[in-house]
């Protein structure tokens, strides 16, 4: 296997790509490499190398980015080519979006702000296609990179977008798990082992047994567990909306309205209704997965650390720690994170924190944090 030689070859790239007057010799050479289907099944030890290039090769040339911009577009209509595929097409342009995303996750902070109205139309326009798991996936992770690479006032027009495709995202997944529901009822036996197709009101007609739809579900929770994981102060229109996804350790007026004997229904945040569907989904499935497996949430850091699931049960951990955590009574709010809910668990005693400034704290979060999307973009890994 050439790993070593091919990481070698990018150590040594990345050196030479500092240096302005070598852009020449490598530039046509790197962006082709970069444009190559299989350019993300590297080891992840090349990635960081791979963003200095990028950096190096946007940074240096005015049109390069621009040129990568014009090449995510959307077919107007599946008439001006009789004989085209239109599933090839719309993983070219998953693909390509995935390598915008990754430039602008190479670069400074606010570096492409510019550029913000024509990516944004982008994604608007990929969100319109209908049942394509695949490119909206590549959605939440550019979704990602932009409230890393953003500053928070340039994000505003994008947000109501945002939180409405998280919104069908959950919707649709509560609404598979509950029709998944009814036919086991029906039918005297669960249907966990089989691929259950459920046609939404939203138009999606979806298989979440499918890979590809399970990679969407990932990347979406992603976005919201990436949402929660920063600083409040650096996503403040995020939380206007949060009450919505998350229980808060205010929501005790569901109590009042039971005791007063009136029959109002009670909202409930959308991980609480999730992680209850999942619970019985587990309960019921024979698979032998990691349903049950529980995880440690610390501030500042991100809960979904895994490239795939392989059922739709293995998310439950994921939505049973944001069912409690930031409702417990022992989390507590901290005028030092900005309102940001802040748990002492034992592995995180608050010491720690208190011997910190909280700026230290906040960078090296920020840097673990994208230390694991970047691994995010890999392909091929398990």
């Amino acid at each position: 296997h050439n790993a070593p030689s091919y990481r070698a070859c990018v150590q040594l790239l990345s050196s030479l790509s500092g240096y302005q007057y070598t852009r020449r010799a490598w530039k046509k050479e790197a962006f082709d490499l970069f444009m190559d289907p299989s350019f993300f099944h590297m080891d992840a030890t090349c990635v960081s190398y791979w963003r200095a290039i990028m950096d190096h090769l946007m940074t240096h040339d005015k049109t390069t980015f621009r040129d990568l911009m014009t090449r995510v577009v959307v077919a107007q209509s599946s008439s001006l080519n009789l004989f085209s595929n239109r599933e090839v097409e719309l993983e070219q342009r998953a693909m390509l979006l995935k390598r915008l995303a990754f430039a602008i996750f190479s670069s400074e902070v606010d570096q492409y702000q510019k550029f913000l109205p024509d990516i944004q139309e982008r994604l608007v326009e990929s969100l319109r296609l209908l049942q394509v798991p695949t490119l909206h996936a590549q959605v939440f992770l550019f979704f990602r990179v932009l409230l890393l690479r953003m500053s928070p006032q340039h994000l505003t027009s994008l947000w109501p977008t945002m939180i409405t495709e998280l919104v069908q995202v959950f919707l649709l997944m509560e609404q598979e798990l509950t029709a998944d529901e009814d036919i086991s009822r029906t039918s005297g036996q669960s249907a966990g082992g089989l691929e259950t197709t459920y046609q939404g009101g939203n138009g999606f007609s979806t298989s979440y047994n499918s890979q590809r739809w399970l990679n969407f579900y990932l990347s979406a929770c992603k976005f919201l567990d990436l949402a929660l994981a920063l600083p409040s102060e650096n996503l403040p229109q995020f939380q206007m909306y949060r009450w919505a996804f998350i229980p808060e350790a205010s929501d005790d007026s569901g109590l009042e309205v039971r005791r007063q004997g009136t029959h109002q229904r009670e909202f409930k945040p959308y991980v609480v209704r999730l992680a209850k569907l999942l619970r019985k989904r587990a309960k019921k499935s024979q698979e032998d997965d990691s349903s049950g497996r529980t995880l440690a949430w610390e501030p500042g850091h991100l809960l979904l650390t895994v490239y795939s699931v392989r059922s739709i049960e293995q998310l439950l951990p994921f939505f049973n720690v944001l069912s409690q955590i930031f409702n417990s009574k022992v989390t507590s709010r901290s005028a030092g994170y900005s309102g940001s809910p802040v748990l002492y668990p034992s592995s995180f005693q608050s010491k720690d924190i208190k011997t910190e400034s909280q700026k230290t704290f906040w960078s090296k979060a920020r840097q673990n944090i994208e230390e694991t999307v970047e691994k995010d973009f890999l392909e091929g890994i398990k």
